[in-house]
């Protein structure tokens, strides 16, 4: 405002001739005022926007005294690529902040962004087959019953005795029984998908 009074008395700039420089000066501040309120709002909004984006993910991490940790570090080979080292929580500074030490047996302040839960990975399962004997007699843990002192599965809630005529080959239908054992159970369960009525004529008598 000051470099357009300016210019308007040296003679180096004219205003318009419509308006008054009080007036013209009125209405600049005036329209500067609602671009000022217009930034501040949509610029508020962006930024909700964008920390809502951010932070869906986003989870609280913490790390206990002693926990193995992966820590980012920088290759001292080059400065562009960085690689995870393995690390222990030995201290506890901040909510978020802990000193680590490392395998070289140096000691680091980082902040809990840099550090990540060391999983170990699952590199193999036992796996034996009925072929197998090298490994002798292997026992099968029993299915135990529930508390009500029932069996769990329907196989067993069948007495075998009544199925002695069938072949092995169709004593497959007991493995399908307890696959599908939630269709097999004693205790009648409640659907709530669909809802019918059952109409009855006049003479029924219920058995």
């Amino acid at each position: 405002m000051l470099s357009l009074l300016k210019d308007n008395w040296t003679g180096f700039g004219n205003l318009p001739k419509s308006k008054t420089v009080e007036k013209y000066l009125s209405d600049l501040k005036e329209t500067l005022e609602k671009t000022r309120e217009f930034s501040d709002k949509h610029a508020k909004r962006a930024q909700e926007q964008y920390a809502e984006f951010y932070n869906t993910k986003a989870v609280d991490k913490s790390f206990q005294i002693c926990e193995q940790v992966i820590v980012l570090e920088k290759d001292s080979a080059s400065k562009t690529f960085a690689g995870w080292q393995t690390g222990e929580i030995c201290q506890k500074l901040s909510p978020y902040t802990y000193t680590v030490s490392m395998p070289n047996g140096s000691r680091r302040h980082l902040h809990a962004n840099k550090l990540r839960k060391l999983v170990v990975p699952v590199t193999h399962v036992g796996i034996i087959s009925e072929n197998d004997a090298e490994f002798g007699e292997v026992l099968a843990v029993p299915v135990l019953p529930d508390k009500t002192g029932v069996a769990n599965l329907p196989s067993q809630r069948i007495d075998l005795s009544s199925l002695s005529h069938l072949s092995e080959e169709q004593n497959v239908l007991l493995q399908l029984l307890d696959e599908f054992k939630e269709c097999f159970d004693d205790t009648p369960g409640l659907c709530t998908v669909v809802q019918h009525e059952i109409h009855l004529t006049d003479n029924f008598k219920p058995r």
